[in-house]
Formats: C-alpha cells, sequence, structure tokens
C-alpha cells in the first residue's frame, strides 16, 4: 500500500501561539482516499520562560514527566461533517493517568516517549525547559534552541480499528486547546512568572487509496466533578458503549497553582466504591 505523508497548520496559523489559544486542524482527502489509522502527528517547537520574555535557564521550572509535552494541551475535540466524535477535557491529566498505569520508569527510555518529554522524573523536565544547548568551549559558544517535539494525541483518531474513508465523513477537524502555564508549568522559585511559547506548530498525517472498511474508534468521555464530603455520587448518561471506567483526583488547591503540580494524581484513602448502572432495559446493576 502507498501512503502519502501530509502536512498542515491551524486555521488561525500564526507564528507563535500560547495559553488558552485553539488550534483548529483540517484533515481531509478526495474521496477515493482514507486517512490512515493512528498515524496523527502534532509538531511543534516549545519555548519556556521564566520570567517571561526570557528563556528559562537555571531556573527550578517543571512540567508533570508522566504527560510530558502533552502538558500544554487543555482540551482536544474531534469532528467530522458528520458531527462531533470526541471531546477530551482535562486531556493532560488523562495522559498522565495513562502513563502512570502502564508504565514504569524504565519504560519511559524510549524515542516515542522522549519525542513526546515523556520521561522519569522532575530533572529531565527542568531540562526540557532550559531548551537544547550545543557544546561549545566558552560561554560565547554554546547556542540555545527550542525543544522540538512530535506527540501523537491520545484521541479517537489514534485509536482506530482500521483507516478512516473520507468518503464516508467528508473530512475530520482537530481542535486543540492550549492549557493555561498554571495548569502547564510550576515551579519553587519565588515569586514564579513563568510562561510557555509554541512555534512551528504543524498536523502531519498519512493517507492511503481507499479500503472501504468499517471502522471501530474507541473514544474518551470525561467528567469533572467536586467531592466535599466523605460520601459523594458522581452520575453520568454516557450516549455510548463502555468497556472501562478511571477515576483520578487532584485536590482543588493545587489546581492551577504555580507551586504544584497540576497533573499529579492524588492518593485518596477509599473506603469502598459502589458503581450503579441503568441499562438500556431498565435493569438496576450493582457492583460493590
Amino acid at each position: 500500500m502507498a501512503f502519502q505523508y501530509n502536512e498542515t497548520e491551524a486555521l488561525n496559523a500564526k507564528s507563535s501561539y500560547g495559553e488558552n489559544d485553539v488550534c483548529d486542524f483540517m484533515i481531509q482527502d478526495t474521496a477515493d482516499m482514507d486517512l490512515v489509522a493512528n498515524s496523527v502527528l502534532l509538531t511543534f517547537d516549545l519555548q519556556v520562560q521564566e520570567p517571561k520574555g526570557t528563556r528559562c535557564l537555571n531556573k527550578q521550572v517543571f512540567f508533570n514527566p508522566n504527560a510530558g509535552a502533552h502538558c500544554y494541551i487543555d482540551s482536544v475535540n474531534v469532528s467530522t461533517s458528520l458531527g462531533q466524535l470526541e471531546h477530551i477535557s482535562e486531556y493532560s491529566r488523562m495522559v498522565a493517568m495513562f502513563e502512570t498505569a502502564s508504565k514504569g520508569d524504565n519504560d519511559t527510555f524510549n524515542t516515542s516517549d522522549a519525542c513526546e518529554m515523556i520521561s522519569t522524573d522532575q530533572k529531565q523536565s527542568t531540562g526540557y525547559c532550559e531548551g537544547n544547548t550545543t557544546a561549545g568551549t566558552g560561554s560565547s559558544s554554546h547556542i540555545t534552541d527550542d525543544c522540538d517535539v512530535a506527540l501523537k494525541p491520545r484521541c479517537v483518531l489514534n485509536k482506530m480499528s482500521a483507516n478512516l474513508p473520507f468518503s464516508k465523513v467528508g473530512y475530520v477537524k482537530l481542535s486543540v486547546t492550549l492549557a493555561k502555564v498554571l495548569d502547564a508549568l510550576y515551579s519553587n522559585e519565588t515569586a514564579p512568572d513563568m510562561d510557555y511559547v509554541i512555534s512551528n506548530l504543524k498536523c502531519r498525517y498519512k493517507t492511503a487509496p481507499t479500503q472501504n472498511q468499517k471502522v471501530v474508534m474507541r473514544s474518551v468521555v470525561g467528567l469533572k466533578t467536586s467531592i466535599n464530603s466523605s460520601n459523594a455520587n458522581i452520575s453520568a448518561k454516557v450516549p455510548a458503549v463502555c468497556n472501562a471506567v478511571s477515576c483520578i483526583f487532584l485536590k482543588q488547591g493545587d489546581e492551577a497553582s504555580a507551586s504544584t503540580d497540576g497533573q499529579a494524581l492524588a492518593k485518596v484513602a477509599l473506603d469502598s466504591v459502589n458503581f450503579l448502572f441503568n441499562d438500556n432495559l431498565n435493569n438496576h446493576i450493582t457492583y460493590d
């Protein structure tokens, strides 16, 4: 099968992007082509600043090592001419959960994780914040460049069972909202004044001649709620067939804080968890 490699810029393309920016990418081709399954990639250059306007050097500035460069993404939305396929809020916390649950420290020493800035500890994330420094014999011989990043969004487009025919969906729109600075970065510095700048942002994907296959796309439905007592209930109506549920916690005081990791997975002392399902036959099913 012959693949065609494609790249596109955001519809609102500009020289640099920062917190809360929304980047929309159109993924499309002719009706006789398919989007190759699990081939969507975001590439960009990253510069972390502390203070704002100055490259972060020799500073205690970090981002969550399990989430890596995904920390700079707040939400992801995927839609086609048929409607919305998926919306993931709290996206970077979801990635941190997946990585923590599925990998050990030694599993992060592979090229796919290194490209996404996923690592084992805070020291490595600090190194990424400082950029790439060339070898040199003196202070004037060193050159520091922005770190380049290539990450695969953990969205429905990269969790497909087969190629997606453009003849059926028309086009695919990938919308990425960038995270707030205090959600992405944290610091041990006194009164930190942090920022990040993303440049050269592109979406890359592969297409191939259509095979007109049936496609199963595994999507994520995210729910966010507050627990204010020792006995809390969370209710949801999910319009899909579900095969798993995962729960993670974060203290409200640690959210959007300059001194704490906003992607940390807090430990909560749970006595019991009770699941109650109401299926399509109106049968009540309980699991303890």
